[in-house]
């Protein structure tokens, strides 16, 4: 039986951030798209770090703490390269999902960027692994 990979099963539409984007853009994004996780890459491409649903809610309670609109606004202008998770744990598309299922469960994760060539060609969720058994049944 052939082993299955990360690559049958990843979603390869994502979306994504510049690392030039403000922490507004980062929210705006969370608004517009389906997405619970946004990596962010620089200009060539590569990632330098990955947003979670988790982030977006820690910074709508740091906004909800200030209510003077100057400071508000430092905070909805700062650069998102302030607010994300630098060490980003990624797999490659050949990965086996049950090793990609197993990084997710160890390091309590919801999500690993897929990564080919030092480019991002997908991820792979909690989400998209529960689907899986889902379609199984």
């Amino acid at each position: 039986m052939q082993e299955l990979t990360v690559e049958k099963f990843m979603t390869r539409e994502v979306s994504f951030l510049s690392s030039n984007a403000t922490v507004r853009d980062s929210l705006d994004m969370f608004e517009t798209s389906v997405a619970r996780h946004i990596p962010v890459l620089n200009e060539a491409g590569k990632i330098e770090g990955i947003l979670s649903d988790r982030d977006k809610r820690t910074i709508e309670l740091t906004l909800a703490l200030f209510q003077d609109e100057k400071t508000r606004n430092q905070i909805y202008e700062s650069s998102v390269m302030s607010i994300v998770k630098k060490e980003v744990i990624s797999v490659f598309p050949e990965t086996s999902l049950v090793e990609a299922a197993q990084m997710i469960i160890d390091l309590k994760i919801g999500a690993v960027p897929v990564i080919e060539k030092s480019k991002l060609v997908g991820i792979l969720s909690y989400y998209d692994i529960i689907n899986i058994f889902a379609e199984m049944r």
